[in-house]
């Protein structure tokens, strides 16, 4: 009989370091974002538009479109499945989850006012460093509160699927898989 060896990285290591991993690129592009606001406030330079539509589309495409789907279809279900105890907190972080495209519908709208003169660009600068205090205290509490909770709650069996899905997460600015490669399967 011929054994199997081991994963030496399990399902629930190989999630949560896709999960960090995208934490760290959101973080990255939106200290990239707001960078770019110091630069033109401190340099009194006209601002680029293109940059930050550039930027914006890609932190609405991926965070919106499949880092956060991932995480309210499969971390959240799989943590409401297994304790009532993170309740409050899932439906806060949901709640966050489902701002996000109205908060880049206007800080789209606000950014093509720029352009026309309808809109400061301090109005629009102003907006997006709101929402990237907003973020970043999102992914702190899902980092110290609801990371810990699942380690301690959910079973290999829901990591299994929490990892899988996080796997076909294709970062578009980062590059490649989340963490890992080969062939996967949704769930």
């Amino acid at each position: 009989m011929t054994s199997r060896p081991l994963d030496p990285v399990s399902a629930r290591q190989r999630a949560l370091a896709s999960i960090e991993a995208e934490h760290k690129a959101f973080d990255a592009a939106l200290a990239g974002l707001v960078g770019q606001l110091g630069f033109v406030r401190a340099h009194a330079v006209r601002p680029d538009p293109g940059l930050f539509e550039r930027s914006l589309t890609y932190v609405a495409t991926f965070m919106d479109r499949f880092h956060h789907r991932n995480e309210d279809e499969y971390l959240f279900k799989a943590l409401r499945a297994r304790t009532r105890e993170a309740d409050g907190l899932l439906a806060d972080l949901q709640h966050d989850h489902a701002r996000g495209p109205g908060f880049f519908r206007d800080l789209a709208r606000t950014l093509a006012g720029t352009r026309t003169g309808e809109t400061r660009f301090d109005d629009f600068a102003d907006l997006l460093e709101r929402y990237a205090r907003e973020q970043v205290e999102h992914m702190r509490i899902e980092g110290t509160e609801l990371v810990p909770l699942a380690q301690r709650v959910l079973k290999a069996s829901d990591w299994q699927a929490i990892d899988t899905a996080f796997r076909l997460n294709r970062d578009p600015l980062f590059g490649g898989l989340s963490v890992v490669s080969g062939p996967v399967r949704r769930p």
